[in-house]
């Protein structure tokens, strides 16, 4: 099935949507993919534009033209910021259109109808109005300083309508957007108050007394690196006071993390605390960058512990695992140090969150990774760092799988780690506390999906949005011309299968079994997996997508064919060619055991032939000597019948039969008698 994106419509609505303006030099997020449906935000007339895409098995489109739907949604109340960023809620009810400047919400109408259209879309230009609600609108033109930072969904809303906004005051504002009562903002009016204020930091804290107030406090915190720029929703924890708790981890400019708990309604905690910031392990000078930029959580599951992503402006990322410092491990106590590991990986909720070790959490940082933000050398282009803030997504196909947009292209990021931490936390507690909790000795895979600066002088075409379409799974990027990239995300297993029943030991199984799992449990690494790590690439040739006005010179297009020409001549046909003469070694060690096993089985076949011309053999023998044993028990038999009949002693049948003659003699002169005592009685 072709996918709708080639649609011409399609590609002719797109490139209609491209504005040369400046806004279009910082990288965003106006792209969002939700169930069937595709969101994009038209710049030129204000407006969302929805495109429905064909759902696996179902046929929405029953009509005459096959060309896809596409309807645009049109705000009541047109944003007066510039948008830069587009969140659907989880459920698809609501779209979040913010900027720096500005957010407002707005309600995607239902739909209906066997194609699923939107209820109250017009069929000459398939536009329908949507309640728009602005958000603190009057706060933000009354504030010119203070600006959004992040605005994400928050996943414990049970009606899926709070939204929490980050701003550069360090303050988070949890919105109701479905509030009964609310009505549109007018001029005279006020737009949606925030339900919850968790301010970050204490207001005076900086020694600033003068008329300016919190905006010189606040430039004062963002010269200093003390501004939050980002935050990302943890696991979530159940406590005996507040059964649904959301933990945040928020990102500082200087690179320090905090931690809160957040909650809903009644769920909500009694009192906000901020943690932090965090201790991150090994220490660094530097703090591991002072331009952070993004952070972003990866867990596949509720009780794995979590793996941070922080990201800096310079192309730098940093995996970290969030457990938390025992007072058992200050100490030196390894045995109890080991049995609380074995409780972290096991519990996220009762192990990191208890109220005895609420403020000891830390950040093991494992790995950092410095991506490639154009085609020539990595040193030039962080001279010039602020220019790539760097926006993290997660795959919601793959949990250990994350991307990363920013003007320079698209890397997409692999972490093993995540899996690894899922495998110990399934374990029970006995098995980490005997075997230990072993470390990964796989680093994350990075490949460079798209790149927008080739040349480190050259202008960068930002990414518009990202979204993954499946399936199959596709990545989907939006270019600054408005154009359309589809990368697919199908690559080769990763991991080991399920095992199969036949596999499963029994205490009666039979040795040739028990043989083949010791010999794989001595085996040292899969060939397979051999291979694959010979294959693996450090460097991968991205696509190239320069801007239309990019000119480039032969030098320069020489530089980019001579780097095109080492990376695939270093990393895949050197590598292709290691793999090749291991698959070769390993064909002639192969060959040579299946020569070696015919031989084993020509042997084997005539010792075959002999046994069983043996086993005749000693049949027949046997058929003879059984037919013998027959002849002379049956004369044995006819010798001892002959001895008994010859003996001069009466035998107890004999004996038998004399004695009951006896009886029967006596009995017959009983009756003789008998007889003529009664015939004389009858003569008298």
């Amino acid at each position: 099935m072709a996918s709708p994106f080639q649609d011409s419509s399609i590609v002719s609505l797109l490139k209609s949507m491209h504005v040369d303006t400046d806004e279009n030099s910082i990288a965003k997020q106006i792209f969002q993919i939700r169930d069937d449906l595709c969101f994009t935000w038209n710049h030129k007339d204000s407006v969302v534009v929805a495109i429905h895409l064909d759902r696996p098995g179902v046929k929405v489109q029953q009509k005459v033209s096959s060309q896809p739907i596409i309807t645009k949604l049109v705000p009541t109340d047109t944003p007066l910021f510039n948008v830069e960023r587009l969140t659907v809620s989880p459920t698809g009810r609501w779209i979040c259109l913010w900027g720096s400047r500005g957010a407002t919400v707005l309600a995607v109408p239902s739909r209906s109808g066997k194609q699923a259209r939107f209820i109250g879309s017009s069929d000459q230009d398939g536009s329908v109005t949507c309640h728009s609600i602005p958000i603190a609108e009057r706060f933000f033109l009354s504030n010119a300083k203070v600006a959004i930072q992040q605005a994400d969904w928050h996943p414990g809303s049970a009606d899926d309508s709070h939204l929490m906004i980050l701003t550069s005051d360090n303050t988070i504002k949890i919105y109701n957007v479905d509030v009964l009562g609310h009505s549109i903002s007018s001029p005279g009016g006020s737009s949606l108050e925030a339900e919850q204020t968790l301010p970050l930091s204490k207001r005076g804290d900086m020694g600033i007394t003068n008329r300016s107030g919190v905006f010189s406090e606040s430039v004062v915190r963002s010269s200093l690196g003390e501004t939050a720029v980002g935050f990302a929703f943890a696991p979530q924890v159940q406590d005996e006071t507040s059964p649904n708790l959301w933990p945040v981890f928020i990102l500082r400019g200087d690179g320090s993390v905090c931690c809160i708990l957040t909650g809903l309604g009644k769920n909500k905690p009694l009192k906000h605390r901020v943690l932090g910031p965090l201790p991150m392990l090994p220490e660094k000078e530097d703090n591991y960058g002072l331009d952070s930029c993004a952070i972003l959580c990866l867990h596949p599951m509720i009780s794995c512990p979590p793996v941070l992503v922080i990201s800096t402006s310079n192309g730098t990322l940093y995996h970290c695992v969030v457990l938390h410092r025992s007072e058992e491990e200050d100490s030196g106590d390894v045995d109890d140090d080991r049995i609380e590991t074995a409780s972290q990986y096991s519990d996220w909720s009762a192990s990191v969150f208890d109220e005895d070790t609420r403020g000891d959490l830390t950040l093991y940082v494992y790995e950092s990774i410095e991506l490639e933000l154009s085609l020539t050398s990595k040193t030039s282009s962080k001279t010039d760092a602020s220019r790539f803030p760097i926006m993290l997504h997660a795959d919601p196909t793959s949990p250990g799988r994350y991307f990363c947009s920013h003007k320079a292209g698209v890397h997409k990021v692999t972490v093993p780690m995540v899996a690894d931490l899922s495998e110990l936390a399934s374990k029970p507690d006995e098995t980490i506390m005997k075997d230990g909790a072993p470390v990964s000795e796989q680093s994350s895979v990075v490949e460079h999906l798209v790149c927008t600066k080739l040349l480190t002088r050259s202008t960068p075409a930002p990414i518009l949005g990202l979204a993954i379409a499946f399936p199959p799974p596709r990545l989907m990027c939006l270019m600054n011309d408005y154009s359309l990239i589809a990368i697919s995300l199908t690559g080769t297993r990763v991991g080991e299968p399920q095992p199969l029943l036949s596999a499963q030991t029994s205490v009666g199984g039979s040795p040739l079994k028990k043989y083949n799992q010791m010999s794989s449990t001595a085996s040292k690494e899969p060939f397979d997996r051999h291979i694959a790590q010979i294959l693996k690439r450090n460097t991968s040739h991205p696509l190239m997508r320069a801007p239309p006005t990019e000119d480039l010179g032969p030098q320069e297009c020489y530089e980019i064919l001579s780097r095109s020409l080492k990376v695939m001549r270093d990393e895949y046909l050197t590598k292709y060619e290691k793999a090749r003469k291991e698959i070769e070694k390993k064909t002639a060690a192969l060959d040579a055991r299946k020569a070696q096993q015919h031989m084993s089985l020509s042997r084997l076949m005539s010792e075959k032939f002999e046994l069983r011309d043996k086993a005749a053999q000693l049949s027949e023998r046997y058929e003879d000597l059984k037919d013998s044993g027959d002849n002379i028990t049956s004369r044995l038999e006819a010798v001892l019948s002959a001895i008994q009949r010859r003996l001069p002693v009466n035998s107890d049948a004999e004996v038998r039969m004399q004695r009951q003659l006896q009886e029967i003699d006596r009995k017959m002169k009983d009756l003789s008698n008998g007889k003529e005592n009664s015939n004389q009685s009858v003569c008298t």
